[in-house]
């Protein structure tokens, strides 16, 4: 948890305006592509506790 609680205030300090196309090669970095991961792995979790209800 505090890992994201780090994450998120990062991104709060250093986020920029991205359009759609320069989202493409943003997708190529690694750390992109880890925060990706977690992303879809949490939206997973979340459906599956939805889904139970």
């Amino acid at each position: 948890m505090n890992g994201s609680v780090g994450a998120f205030s990062a991104a709060q300090r250093d986020a920029e305006s991205m359009g759609f196309l320069s989202t493409v090669p943003a997708l190529r970095t690694r750390d992109v592509r880890a925060g990706l991961g977690y992303l879809v792995t949490l939206l997973e979790a979340l459906g599956r506790r939805v889904g139970n209800r």
